[in-house]
């Protein structure tokens, strides 16, 4: 046990070259335009704000996109799921007290390597970045709908995530309004978490979570 915590502390190196090219997966399964309008022009200005100590609604959407549906809230304790989930379990067998330790130890080098290596702060930024994408796209998709411009290939595209734009697109207009969401640019912002129609709101989030599992 102890040499595999310390063999997958050591690569955890390698887990980060893998997520650098993850940013691209956005751009392939939303578009290049989508892609940077929604997702990378977002991030963008919210480092601005979080720079000038600014907590405008840039970053907050930026950050509650994902954290509202359980998205981008990696952290080195979080890297084993099962530890929240039932923290009361033995793991390993009793031994004596140094292999106890080294055992404890080593889990906890596994799990600060990961933000060591950056791990976690590219999974969380990965996360973030298809998460306002895909809302982003919905919105659009929505205003199109309406407009008597969606294309049948993106009418499919938001069916195969769970949204019905027959169905789906008067409520979420209407829901973003109210929310005060924002158009800028290629740029939606449906401020989600938001909405009082709670049904519509959970469904956006499923919606951005089947997207988001489905890129990284």
């Amino acid at each position: 046990t102890v040499a595999k915590n310390v063999t997958v502390s050591a690569l955890m190196g390698g887990v980060v070259a893998y997520q650098i090219q993850e940013l691209g997966a956005a751009m392939m399964k939303h578009g290049i335009m989508n892609t940077f309008a929604a997702g990378l022009k977002p991030l963008m200005l919210s480092m601005f704000e979080r720079a000038r100590g600014a907590k405008g609604e840039q970053l907050e959407a930026w950050r509650n996109n994902a954290a509202h549906v359980g998205l981008a809230i990696n952290t080195e304790i979080n890297g084993r799921g099962s530890k929240w989930f039932n923290p009361g379990v033995m793991n390993e067998p009793p031994g004596n007290a140094m292999l106890s330790m080294a055992i404890t130890s080593s889990e906890k080098l596994a799990h600060y390597s990961m933000n060591f290596f950056g791990v976690n702060l590219l999974s969380n930024l990965n996360e973030r970045l298809a998460a306002n994408t895909f809302q982003s796209r919905v919105m659009k998709a929505m205003h199109d709908h309406l407009a008597g411009t969606l294309s049948n290939e993106e009418r499919i595209a938001m069916a195969h995530y769970g949204i019905d734009v027959n169905q789906d697109a008067e409520l979420f207009v209407s829901q973003m309004k109210d929310a005060d969401g924002w158009k800028s640019g290629r740029q939606y912002q449906s401020m989600y978490w938001r909405w009082s129609d709670h049904e519509a709101m959970i469904k956006m989030g499923d919606s951005i979570k089947r997207a988001v599992r489905d890129t990284v």
